[in-house]
């Protein structure tokens, strides 16, 4: 079985291919803020003639489903339910903001402390999380967007949580609401995609790939009520 996580969902277009046994076979991340639905099929096509493999032998698709980027959560989605369509496979949904928590250091899996995953929702805004780092990303209260000042991380914690990932992390660190930033965890790595999906369906918890925007849209038809 070969499985196949997707994520455009963020400031990039990633895409990685593991063995069943959860060997990386191939693994890309191109940097962009736009355009992802352009040089997806590209990257997928180089993956699997890397890999050696074809669409049609995958076992299991993982997909970031957001919060992100309108367009390219959609652009992800899309991708991954074809794909799982042809080979006739599952597909889950992954949020980027616990793949990002899935980098936790290693001293906080060891442990159990909590923190903090949050990334840019521009506007002044950032969309975030409290996760627990257990085995697995425990999320610990339901995603939020806010600016930094508005955000609750976790109430009843007392003061700042122990960690922080995603590119957003230097200011929540800033701004007292955790007490580390975990280096190079601005981008969810595709490869933890995988492996979240794979636990998933271990544990006989399939999550649906449905987009998870958070907020609303930012535009609106004329006469629409404002999102």
């Amino acid at each position: 079985m070969t499985v196949l996580a997707i994520d455009t969902a963020f400031a990039a277009c990633q895409v990685a291919l593991l063995s069943a046994e959860g060997e990386l076979l191939y693994r890309e991340s191109r940097a962009m803020q736009r355009g992802q639905a352009e040089v997806l099929p590209a990257i997928l096509q180089a993956a699997f003639a890397a890999a050696g493999c074809r669409p049609a032998a995958l076992g299991l698709v993982a997909v970031s489903i957001g919060p992100g980027s309108f367009t390219g959560v959609r652009v992800g989605v899309a991708a991954a339910r074809g794909l799982a369509l042809v080979a006739g496979c599952d597909v889950v949904g992954i949020t980027t903001l616990e793949a990002l928590a899935a980098m936790a250091p290693a001293d906080a899996l060891q442990c159990g402390a909590a923190g903090l995953a949050v990334i840019s929702a521009r506007r002044g805004q950032v969309y975030a999380q409290p996760f627990r780092a257990a085995p697995r990303p425990r999320d610990l209260g339901p995603p939020q967007v806010a600016d930094l000042h508005g955000l609750d991380p976790l109430p009843g914690a007392g003061g700042p949580l122990a960690w922080a990932v995603g590119d957003a992390a230097a200011d929540a660190v800033v701004a007292g609401l955790a007490t580390h930033l975990v280096p190079d965890s601005e981008l969810p790595a595709p490869e933890s995609l995988a492996r979240l999906a794979m636990a998933d369906r271990e544990a006989g918890q399939l999550r649906p790939a449905l987009p998870l925007y958070v907020r609303g849209p930012g535009a609106a038809l004329p006469g629409d009520a404002p999102a």
